[in-house]
């Protein structure tokens, strides 16, 4: 799957996702939600997004892990990602699935 451009538009999200997929935005993050969740279930992803927002954790970690303005949350039956991955906000450069480009060792 390709990565989402840094701000996503409706648009782009609904041509990735499909029409099935519920789509909402909770201040600059985007929320796409691909498991068919109640009304009552998207509120409550919006609740925990929103406090999470109001009052984030204090630790490193969670600072990484933390949406920003420009994320985009999928969520699924499993699971929700951040798009870009987390990772990306340390290493924004690293070209994921490029090739391997550390020196090999010599074969004698």
């Amino acid at each position: 799957m390709p990565l989402l451009a840094r701000h996503a538009t409706k648009a782009a999200l609904r041509a990735r996702f499909g029409p099935e997929a519920i789509i909402n935005k909770v201040g600059a993050i985007w929320m796409v939600h691909v498991d068919q969740p109640s009304a009552a279930e998207i509120q409550e992803r919006q609740a925990e997004l929103q406090q999470d927002l109001l009052d984030p954790e204090d630790c490193g970690c969670c600072d990484l892990m933390q949406p920003q303005a420009g994320d985009t949350l999928i969520y699924d039956d499993v699971m929700c990602l951040i798009e870009p991955a987390p990772w990306r906000k340390l290493f924004p450069d690293l070209n994921e699935g490029g090739p391997d480009r550390r020196p090999q060792p010599r074969s004698s």
